[in-house]
């Protein structure tokens, strides 16, 4: 039966209905097509391929992606290149599933739901870019008003090294994003108020702990802030050295 249907870019159509031999999906430029009106028979059961560019009634939708996804779990390889997301109300975890799971290119915008887990946002980073939470990106994610800062994975700094935070911010307006120490002190521990640039100097002081806050100030005074807790722990040398070996260093010539 027929696997693959490649449509004139541009073309008028209003609604499409595909075979159940289908196992890819490509669409191109076509502007009245619709999600609801995109019907593949037998659920889609077949189709390990989407790829769908220039058709914003069909990109706007994540759970035409989603639904897919879980009816085609069993058929191996599958991939997804879409151009023009523009999807509201998806879970983390839906997202990091898909990223694991598929082949995945994404261009547009996806907002989150709550985020329940921050370290989540990483995992996201991984999957589909460094650069997924910058306005300007090709893929822009982003959620809910608020503030994540990610310092040391195993919460600790040595003294005498430094350490730059990072903070995500989800906002809609500018604002200033500025860094201090809530909790805890430490002779020759700084942090830097504008970069978030941790600096620490090898002093024998006793290990402390401390807790950084990441604070993000919106133009019309919105506040959100998190917390970061580190410990800056104090160098261990030994006091003695043994060494096994011979008595006695020759050199040959």
């Amino acid at each position: 039966g027929l696997t693959e249907v490649k449509l004139a870019p541009g073309c008028l159509i209003e609604r499409l209905e595909l075979p159940t031999s289908t196992a890819a999906v490509v669409l191109e430029d076509l502007p009245l097509l619709t999600h609801n009106n995109l019907v593949v028979e037998g659920d889609w059961a077949n189709v390990r391929q989407i790829k769908i560019s220039g058709c914003p009634n069909v990109t706007n939708n994540f759970n035409l992606i989603w639904d897919w996804y879980n009816k085609t779990s069993n058929i191996g390889v599958r991939s997804v290149d879409i151009q023009g997301v523009n999807w509201e109300g998806v879970h983390i975890d839906q997202l990091i599933e898909l990223g694991q799971n598929t082949n995945i290119l994404l261009k547009g915008s996806i907002k989150l739901t709550k985020i329940d887990d921050k370290t989540k946002l990483l995992t996201l980073k991984k999957l589909y870019g460094e650069n997924i939470f910058n306005t300007d990106s090709d893929l822009h994610i982003y959620g809910p008003d608020s503030v994540f800062v990610f310092g040391p994975e195993d919460g600790i700094i040595l003294e005498g090294d430094s350490y730059q935070l990072e903070t995500i911010v989800f906002s809609d307006k500018a604002g200033t994003l500025v860094y201090n120490i809530s909790e805890g002190e430490r002779v020759g521990v700084n942090v830097d108020r504008n970069t978030g640039l941790i600096t620490t100097v090898e002093n024998g002081v006793e290990s402390a702990d401390i807790t950084v806050v990441s604070l993000f100030v919106s133009e019309s005074n919105d506040r959100f802030l998190d917390e970061y807790k580190i410990t800056i722990q104090k160098r261990v040398y030994p006091k003695s050295v043994s060494i096994k070996g011979l008595s006695r260093i020759s050199e040959e010539t």
